[in-house]
């Protein structure tokens, strides 16, 4: 048995080295032909319409969020929520929107602290039979900065900022899309149009710079919302705190904050806000559309979002990597290369992971070296030992060994 071993590691090493046939030049083309490949193949195979990429970015910013844990919020950001909570102490009907009288004096309240900005993340149509609620809801958007933040619509004749009472609103489109792998959604802005009439790529910027801080990077189409933790991580407050006989939430709490109002409820069928749960990449995974755009408000103003390479830097730095990768798997011995790969993969994870915390960048591609590598090494390790195999019976039987 070890005569066998010890002639088996002699034609391993003989075989794979290429010593006589001096095939290094092909075995580095080689390498980087399937490190192309590989990457080639995670930017454009689908799997249901949706590129490979896409499965293993939204994994891998998961689990960077879980394992990186909460981050303090913006103290300047906090959200009122019209929650289940809310419906049940004010005893009102699971079938109605949120009375119109009560969401005014919620916005009553808040405004009197002298925020920097009220932010109505819902849709708010106008409705004659709340004639009184209504005229409340604008009484409280004209004491001081407010935006509405509709969704999109096809009849905006239907919304607040078409109404000729409001004209002082800073009014603004706030929408949501859902992308990614698993109907994720990361993105820090929007695919639209920029031109006049259509929806900015960050809807919020444009209101926030005008509002609160004026010289707010402009983020590119790339970037990813930093999550700071789970959903109600950021500091927010149920709307009936503004609104019982006594006042829960502290006076003058709001001053000078970024105060966003929208719902937080289970029950979607009570108003038309398409701002209902959405999965997210946060610890969790689920969260509402206001506590997502409060998100997006803190990346903005202190410039936390995350960011990436080009697309074509960061393929081509996959590249590099895997071919390094492969390269290591055809020129060292099994144990050898087995460290290697996994001593490789472990700081490719590592950088990977510190970038992001330290950097807010995100380099991926880790899943890709982490599943396509031990398949690469197990059938490379499998293919030279099977012809240093047939050589070995070669030689013995040349020898007139049995």
């Amino acid at each position: 048995m070890g005569y066998r071993t010890t002639q088996l590691l002699f034609f391993f090493r003989k075989i794979s080295r290429d010593e006589e046939n001096k095939g290094d030049i092909k075995r580095r083309i080689f390498s980087g032909l399937l490190a192309a490949v590989l990457v080639c193949a995670w930017n454009a195979v689908e799997l249901h319409e949706v590129p490979l990429r896409a499965y293993e970015e939204e994994s891998l910013l998961n689990l960077f969020f879980n394992i990186r844990g909460i981050e303090n919020s913006p103290d300047e950001i906090a959200i009122v929520n019209i929650d289940d909570t809310s419906f049940k102490t004010l005893k009102l009907s699971a079938k109605r929107t949120f009375p119109r009288e009560l969401l005014g004096e919620a916005l009553i309240e808040i405004q009197k602290d002298k925020p920097k900005v009220v932010i109505l993340d819902l849709k708010a149509s106008y409705d004659e039979l709340e004639e009184k609620g209504t005229l409340r809801i604008v009484e409280a958007l004209k004491m001081g900065p407010a935006v509405l933040a509709a969704p999109p619509i096809e009849n905006t004749d239907d919304t607040f900022k078409s109404d000729e009472r409001i004209s002082e609103v800073a009014a603004m489109e706030l929408p949501l899309t859902v992308n990614g792998a698993f109907g994720v959604t990361s993105n820090l802005g929007i695919a639209t149009s920029s031109e006049e009439g259509q929806f900015d790529a960050f809807p919020l910027l444009k209101p926030l710079t005008k509002l609160v801080k004026s010289n707010i990077v402009t983020p590119d189409y790339r970037g990813i919302i930093n999550f700071y933790g789970p959903a109600g991580t950021i500091k927010n407050f149920p709307v009936w705190q503004l609104v019982s006989d006594k006042r829960m939430v502290p006076k003058e709490f709001f001053k000078d904050k970024i105060v966003f109002v929208g719902y937080n409820s289970e029950l979607t069928m009570r108003g038309v806000t398409n701002k209902e749960v959405f999965k997210v990449t946060a610890p969790g995974q689920n969260m509402y559309g206001v506590e997502i755009h409060a998100t997006i408000a803190g990346n903005l103003l202190d410039n936390s979002w995350i960011r990436r390479l080009p697309p074509e830097v960061e393929s081509i730095t996959i590249m590099l990597l895997l071919f390094i990768l492969i390269l290591g798997i055809f020129f060292l011995e099994p144990l050898s290369a087995v460290i290697f790969v996994t001593s490789f993969t472990g700081l490719w994870f590592v950088g990977s992971y510190l970038a992001f915390l330290k950097l807010h960048y995100f380099f991926p591609g880790f899943l890709i070296a982490l599943f396509s590598t031990p398949l690469i090494l197990c059938g490379v390790m499998t293919t030279v030992a099977r012809l240093a195999l047939t050589e070995l019976e070669d030689t013995r039987k040349m020898l007139g060994i049995k």
